[in-house]
């Protein structure tokens, strides 16, 4: 359907433009002045036409979507990445992030207050450094210090950055983790271990897959949101996705 509107255009100016054709055409000439005549006389029928199409596209867009979704539903929802809220809830949610992004850090302020008061949601955190070397830095310190200290640990590190106002690089990184109390050189070089750069690499090309080109990015059960979202919307999408899923 992509091309669909410029060639039912074209199938449209060659029935109504001129009669001559240097090939014989598939249809009487009665038919065609016909056609040409009505088209003329009713010139709305081609925004019915082109409105059908746009909805036709965006039916086979919204299915793609879904299916992408179904297909990849075990690395998004059942992996082991690290959760925030309950640890299993009933509805699930998955933010691909980076921790130099300003919206992101605006997102995990909406995230709350849709978690405040629940027990039943679980999102998942999807380490997706896409802005620089500080963003892959404090990427790596963080799935180090889960490696080695436990989710807890993580996700105090994973709130410290995000909260803080100060512009992220490395000495941020360095602070955040000497206030938490642990070895900002050792999570350094624990970050360089193959399993993480591999873990790293995952979720790229699982964006990449998803068509997720930017932060934050949000995955339900059966749609896909890029940017920010408010609270009362990402309760409504976690819950519209769990009824389509029933």
């Amino acid at each position: 359907m992509k091309y669909g509107k410029f060639f039912c255009f074209a199938a449209c100016v060659a029935l109504v433009g001129p009669a001559a054709q240097a090939e014989p055409k598939p249809y009487s000439e009665e038919f065609g002045a016909a056609v040409r005549a009505y088209l003329l006389d009713n010139p709305n029928v081609f925004l019915e036409v082109f409105a059908r199409i746009q909805e036709l596209e965006e039916q086979e867009a919204e299915a793609a979507k879904q299916a992408m979704i179904e297909q990849y539903a075990s690395e998004l929802f059942n992996s082991q990445a690290p959760r925030i809220g309950s640890p299993n809830g009933d509805y699930v949610a998955v933010e691909f992030f980076d921790y130099a992004c300003g919206f992101c850090k605006q997102a995990l302020g909406e995230v709350d207050r849709a978690l405040d008061g629940r027990d039943d949601i679980t999102v998942v955190l999807k380490e997706f450094p896409i802005l620089g070397a500080a963003s892959e830095l404090a990427a790596r310190v963080g799935m180090a210090l889960r490696q080695s200290e436990g989710d807890e640990a993580y996700v105090s590190y994973h709130r410290a950055l995000m909260l803080h106002p100060e512009r992220l690089d490395e000495d941020l990184v360095e602070s955040v983790i000497d206030e938490l109390g642990f070895d900002f050189g050792a999570l350094k070089e624990h970050g360089q271990n193959p399993d993480i750069s591999a873990e790293l690499r995952a979720n790229r090309q699982l964006g990449v897959a998803l068509g997720i080109n930017g932060t934050p990015a949000f995955v339900f059960r059966n749609d896909i949101v890029a940017g920010l979202i408010r609270a009362d919307a990402f309760v409504e999408k976690i819950e519209q996705a769990a009824q389509r899923v029933e």
